[in-house]
């Protein structure tokens, strides 16, 4: 939607520069072709550089950003109104409450089935086809997202493989990856019981503080020391 935005921009501007062409030395100040070409070449960069603006949350923004924003605003009333909608169906999401997510998603729906944008009509449809499994989400707390993970790790598995020869020397391969992801994960969460059952017996100040000892050699493993490990240090 935004690049869309920006290329009906730029074209506007070169269109405007063609039909106004400037002339030689410097144009005056009141000079209203010109003040036409230079607003929308400005309208054009304003768009160009808005990705970041426009993807993030706005209470995550920076003061450059919320600028942009507010540029957007004034200058281009198609693609704010993008920029909300996308925003309310992120703060729908957001709503654990499932009748006043169904209220919000009817608004949401109706909004941007008159928005006349092709990109959200296109949104628009897909949404209200998998309504009442959006809700379900919301009302169980489940998504997709380790299936959607899966995926991706088999897309990353394929790309880094340069393609296989046939189906079954990448059947094994996804098998193999993630076997080894499930072999690491039982590993972590090992490695994390082990370390608060340490914290737990209050042990892992003393086995630090004397593995440490051991590996600069200021003490030798040894169990006849009964003296302080800094009057055995090694020469």
């Amino acid at each position: 939607m935004r690049r869309e935005v920006w290329r009906e921009a730029y074209s506007e501007a070169a269109q405007l520069a063609k039909e106004h062409p400037r002339g030689k030395g410097r144009p005056k100040a009141d000079d209203a072709e010109t003040a036409m070409v230079k607003a929308a070449k400005t309208k054009a960069e304003a768009i160009k550089n808005s990705a970041y603006a426009l993807g993030k949350a706005p209470e995550h923004l920076t003061e450059n950003q919320r600028a942009k924003v507010a540029v957007i605003a004034e200058n281009n009333k198609r693609l704010y109104r993008a920029y909300r909608m996308k925003e309310m169906l992120r703060l729908l999401l957001k709503i654990r409450d499932v009748e006043e997510a169904a209220t919000e998603l009817k608004r949401w729906l109706w909004w941007t089935g008159h928005s006349r944008i092709k990109a959200f009509k296109e949104l628009y449809l897909k949404i209200k086809r998998h309504r009442e499994h959006i809700l379900n989400a919301i009302r169980f707390g489940m998504s997709n997202a380790r299936i959607e993970a899966t995926n991706n790790k088999i897309k990353l598995i394929v790309r880094k493989a340069y393609g296989f020869r046939n189906i079954q020397n990448m059947l094994d391969m996804v098998y193999l990856v993630d076997i080894f992801q499930y072999l690491w994960d039982i590993f972590l969460i090992i490695l994390s019981k082990f370390i608060v059952l340490l914290y737990t017996l209050n042990d892992l100040k003393y086995i630090t503080l004397k593995t440490t000892f051991y590996a600069s050699g200021l003490i030798y493993p040894s169990p006849t020391y009964s003296h302080s490990p800094i009057q055995h240090c090694s020469v």
